[in-house]
């Protein structure tokens, strides 16, 4: 008797357990992730669990899942603030899932939920108060569990099971669990198993397992592949039915009195199989396994199979599945903290510049350490005797649901007491007038003439003593052209409404039809004149002068300042190649506050996803430190602190 053989003797005690366990929580997390799309995280046999809830929701009509390993979560930077995570874990304690969870968490996942079978692990213990984590235990009846994690596994498996039913719109209700639970007892019983090894005896001596599958057999065919990898029983190559005949084939050409096939298929995919199995050399070792409708029942009961046949060719090789014996490199390897390492590398700001940078995939960023670049922003900022600070306002000062609302009461005190240092401030804003109306009554007058707007995109410059509604800018024949043009091609906007101020034309975002096609058009009318300039921020489109820059603050502002060497901190939050805070945030010291664009050596958040706007803005203004009349610091080490997140 093996250990793994004495694993499944006993497997259906902790499938008996997972039938009488409370589900809601999870059938609950199970529901409300329908509509959200989901990505399946595992290891090992973990991997199968993963697999299978993949397969769960596909069938219930979900949101599409992706199905990945911890370094596959770890190392991509995409936001998931849309997404379910779904952990998977025998025990919770492996360095690779406890980096997958902190990848979770750093990518700011919607919802992470933790499977697992051991209860006070240290993952369960790093989910703990976490607002967007929840753990599900599921009970096990032999808590060693042996080498492939055999009754975590099934426990899973047979919680997903239970709690999708739960979920559904129509239940099953209690015939599926004593349907499982009977197949199940039938699978598992001995003379069931003894058939298996019987079946697949011409398979010994083989060196390599061909797995051909019903795609929708995935979870069995991974756990096939998983567990006599891991075991040294064979090798072992998966693939789909036709996938194998445009090429693999030839394998079995050069080598197939050494190669065994074995078959999952479904009733869709019996035929499909047919053509193949007519045609396999003699010579090869062959059985097919059928698993009807490939749901999730026959998923499930395909798991528990699959189980038997890891028995069956373990005995065959003379190798314990459950104790297959392990190389004095295996524990370094398992237990190496690389994976946490790596994550830890990946601060929040690196993952956004990260996916800007493959986003564009610029040929001269493919070399670039992302994680140096970040440390030598940060340390140019900490460096650098500041004299101006310079604001965009939409997204920076105020938030977009809240613009017409003015600046929070804590901005302007930050602001008050900037001024108080003798710091040069300015405003660089798509905005016209109304700025300066929401500014004037916060900031007290004696600072009026010293802060500085850019109107319009910095098209025009006026101190925020000077009302603009009074001192109006003049009119730019080209933006009136534009406006014309507008007019001349309805079809551009659900409403012709526009606002032309001047030097600056604005569209609502929400008028225009389709975005990417209003601004080719516009380029494709005024683009190659190149006096004209289009920039988009979070809900306008803005066409000035191609000499209109908010950058023209900061020349404004360097002449004033009383400092040879003058550095000026400039935050905004449209930081993209389209973005209207794209040139200024390109500067030595420009800080994005949301978006960021895939220029390495400029325009970083220190934030990543994590803040934004007004309350990022508010964190570096707390930040600045006095060092000299008219010059500040910026205190690089307390904005990143993860103790000042709180606001």
């Amino acid at each position: 008797m093996t250990v793994f053989s004495e694993k499944l003797d006993t497997l259906m005690q902790t499938v008996e357990a997972v039938l009488h366990a409370e589900l809601s929580a999870l059938s609950g997390a199970l529901r409300t992730g329908l509509l959200s799309p989901a990505i399946a995280v595992g290891s090992g046999g973990s991997a199968v669990a993963a697999a299978y809830l993949a397969r769960c929701r596909l069938t219930v009509g979900a949101a599409p899942t992706s199905v990945q390993t911890p370094l596959e979560l770890v190392i991509e930077s995409a936001s998931l603030a849309s997404n379910q995570v779904w952990l998977f874990t025998a025990n919770g304690e492996n360095p690779d899932i406890l980096a997958a969870f902190d990848a979770a968490v750093a990518r700011g996942a919607a919802s992470i939920q933790i499977v697992t079978s051991k209860p006070g692990s240290l993952l369960i213990a790093a989910a703990a108060g976490h607002p967007t984590a929840q753990v599900h235990i599921v009970p096990v009846r032999d808590p060693k569990d042996g080498f492939l994690a055999t009754h975590s596994l099934v426990g899973a498996v047979t919680a997903l099971l239970l709690a999708f039913d739960q979920a559904a719109e129509f239940p099953v209700g209690e015939e599926l669990p004593k349907a499982y639970g009977d197949a199940g007892r039938e699978i598992l019983a001995g003379p069931r198993r003894e058939a298996m090894r019987e079946l697949l005896a011409p398979f010994a001596g083989r060196s390599t397992l061909l797995v051909l599958e019903d795609p929708r057999l995935s979870s069995i065919g991974t756990l096939i592949e998983t567990s006599l990898w891991e075991c040294a029983i064979c090798a072992v190559q998966r693939t789909d039915f036709r996938n194998f005949a445009h090429g693999r084939h030839v394998w079995l050409h050069k080598r197939a009195q050494d190669t065994a096939i074995i078959a999952l298929t479904g009733t869709e995919t019996m035929e499909v199989w047919a053509d193949i199995a007519s045609q396999v050399p003699a010579n090869c070792a062959v059985s097919s396994l059928d698993h009807g409708n490939c749901g999730r029942l026959q998923n499930a009961l395909g798991i528990l199979q699959g189980l038997t046949v890891v028995e069956a060719l373990g005995s065959l090789s003379g190798i314990d599945p459950g104790k297959p014996g392990t190389g004095a490199f295996a524990r370094p390897i398992y237990d190496a903290p690389s994976l946490s390492a790596a994550n830890a590398r990946l601060h929040p700001s690196v993952r956004q510049k990260q996916a800007a940078v493959v986003r564009r995939d610029h040929p001269e960023n493919r070399g670039e350490d992302l994680p140096a670049r970040f440390r030598g922003f940060t340390e140019r900022l900490a460096a650098s005797a500041i004299a101006g600070l310079i604001l965009d306002y939409d997204g920076t000062l105020v938030t977009y649901t809240g613009r017409f609302q003015p600046p929070r009461e804590e901005l302007i005190t930050e602001l008050r007491r900037l001024l108080g240092l003798g710091l040069l401030v300015g405003v660089a804003t798509g905005r016209g007038k109304s700025a300066g109306e929401d500014l004037r009554p916060l900031i007290p007058q004696e600072h009026h003439p010293d802060i500085l707007i850019g109107y319009y995109n910095g098209a025009y410059l006026q101190p925020l003593s000077v009302d603009i509604k009074k001192q109006r800018p003049s009119v730019s024949p080209r933006v009136a052209a534009v406006a014309k043009w507008i007019d001349d091609n309805p079809s551009l906007l659900s409403k012709q409404e526009f606002k032309n101020s001047g030097p600056q034309l604005s569209v609502d975002l929400e008028v225009v039809r389709d975005p990417e096609s209003f601004a080719r058009e516009f380029m494709q009318a005024f683009g190659g004149a190149g006096d004209l300039r289009i920039v988009q921020s979070s809900h306008t489109f803005d066409i000035c002068l191609a000499s209109a820059c908010k950058t023209a603050v900061m020349q404004a502002m360097s002449k004033r300042s009383k400092s040879p060497d003058a550095k000026f901190l400039c935050v905004g939050d449209s930081g993209g190649r389209a973005g209207n805070d794209h040139i200024l945030l390109g500067t030595p010291l420009g800080i994005s506050v949301d978006e960021v664009c895939d220029r390495v050596g400029a325009c970083w958040s220190l934030f990543g996803a994590e803040i934004r706007g007004p309350d990022a803005l508010l964190r570096l203004l707390r930040a600045l430190d006095a060092d000299g009349m008219g010059i500040v610091r910026l205190n690089v080490g307390l904005v990143l602190s993860k103790d000042a997140i709180e606001i």
